[in-house]
């Protein structure tokens, strides 16, 4: 700074052949800015230090500037920039007034955008005047310091080469560091999003879960159709990371959940796998506890061109720990159209009769919460088999509807005393159930149809 104050040019070459700014950076410019990005080493404080005073002395650019002392412009420039983040990353980040060149700031979070956007500014400048050459190999540390308008400044330059060892660099960055804005930024500039990066790192792009975590579900589903439109040929790449990443099936939950079958539809049409489970809970799942018919519909038609022959060992994954499928995840919610649509789609007697860990079929859940449309749905079924305690569930739980329901379905059976005096594990008929809970309609009910067993 003292020297600066006393004219000295930086830019001017000493008897070694570099000048001031090169030699505090004490590295061949292009190698330096490649090897602290990769390392992700803090900058020499003394080309900060030079920057500081160049850029405090005035800047304005001039159009005419020498394309060297541009380029070391630029380069202190960004430096300073990056430092201002270092203090951010290193956890300086409590709260207190710093001073920097008679500006006060609040607390480190402010320095780093007011910083930035003076630093924005002036090197966008000197790109835009096309001051520095060959710019691309600099998008790096544009990603380095969170500059999504220097990104896309340097991006718009004839010539800027979408594919160079230092793009790949500046997206591998983006993505382990989850810069979610930069990552975008860098995309729409045309890096190739499967190309590997200059550190030969195997498959960055497994981070981007990651990256896009802390998006809203909405708005990841729009990320990634953006994504796709913009490199097609690559999203089967990404979409391959998400299906080994079970938060992806957590977002398509927490979608049918909130019925927006259009981001359900996207996520899916983009090659998500709607099959995959969430601690064993399948999308098909969560919409049989909806009721979403359309939805339902969507991915039951999906399930079938995946899984093909092997539908039928799909739809009777169950969810632990209680061991429930999507049919008895539609019964206990009484969602009749859904029973409907799943018995229609697997008629198949030992789905249809399939029980839980305690050892409940679909059935029973419609009598125990008293759903009596399912309830229909499924006694009109020609494969349901009524189980020798489905009375004794009625006979507890006063649902008369649901009671009278199944107990006209077993008097027309061929042998109805075979269940209406049936003895459970304690020696309980149904009539016992329904006298020791008070339930006097039931039980008149049941002496009634016959019942004698006391």
């Amino acid at each position: 700074q003292e020297f600066l104050a006393r004219g000295v040019e930086i830019n001017q070459p000493l008897p070694c052949g570099q000048s001031p700014l090169q030699l505090a950076s004490n590295k061949d410019i292009p190698d330096n800015v490649r090897y602290l990005t990769n390392k992700r080493f803090t900058p020499n404080y003394q080309v900060v230090d030079i920057a500081n005073a160049i850029f405090n002395a005035g800047g304005q650019i001039d159009p005419n500037m020498d394309q060297n002392k541009a380029t070391e412009l630029f380069l202190g420039l960004l430096f300073k920039a990056q430092k201002s983040v270092n203090k951010h990353t290193q956890g300086h980040n409590q709260s207190k007034k710093q001073k920097e060149s008679g500006k006060f700031y609040e607390s480190v979070e402010e320095e780093i955008d007011y910083v930035r956007k003076e630093v924005e500014e002036l090197c966008c400048a000197l790109v835009k005047n096309g001051l520095i050459q060959d710019s691309s190999q600099y998008i790096t540390l544009a990603e380095n310091i969170n500059s999504v308008s220097l990104i896309k400044t340097i991006a718009e330059v004839p010539g800027f080469d979408p594919n160079s060892g230092h793009s790949q660099d500046a997206m591998r960055n983006s993505i382990i560091l989850g810069r979610i804005e930069v990552f975008e930024a860098l995309l729409r500039s045309g890096i190739n999003i499967t190309q590997r990066d200059s550190l030969e790192e195997s498959d960055p792009y497994r981070h981007i879960p990651t990256l896009l975590d802390n998006k809203s579900d909405y708005a990841l589903t729009k990320t990634l159709v953006n994504l796709n439109s913009l490199h097609p040929g690559h999203i089967s790449t990404i979409m391959g990371y998400f299906n080994e990443d079970s938060r992806i099936t957590c977002v398509i939950l927490r979608l049918i959940e909130k019925q927006d079958i259009e981001s359900v539809r996207d996520l899916i049409g983009l090659g998500f796998d709607s099959t995959l489970t969430s601690s064993g809970l399948t999308p098909l799942m969560m919409a049989s506890i909806m009721g979403d018919q359309e939805m339902v519909d969507f991915l039951l038609d999906d399930a079938a061109l995946r899984k093909g022959e092997e539908l039928g060992e799909f739809l009777n994954s169950q969810y632990p720990p209680q061991q429930v499928n999507a049919l008895h995840c539609a019964a206990m919610y009484g969602h009749a159209n859904i029973v409907q649509i799943l018995l229609e789609r697997h008629p198949d007697p030992e789905y249809i009769n399939s029980t839980c860990a305690n050892n409940e079929d679909a059935l029973h859940f419609t009598i125990r919460n008293g759903k009596d449309d399912a309830l229909q749905v499924l006694l009109s079924h020609p494969l349901i088999k009524i189980s020798p305690i489905a009375l004794h569930i009625a006979a507890c739980h006063e649902h008369r509807n649901s009671f009278d329901s199944l107990l006209t379905t077993i008097k027309s059976m061929e042998n109805p005393h075979a269940l209406i005096d049936f003895q459970d594990k304690n020696g309980d008929t149904p009539l016992i159930l329904a006298a020791r809970k008070g339930h006097e309609y039931i039980a008149t009910q049941l002496l009634e149809s016959g019942a004698y067993k006391l």
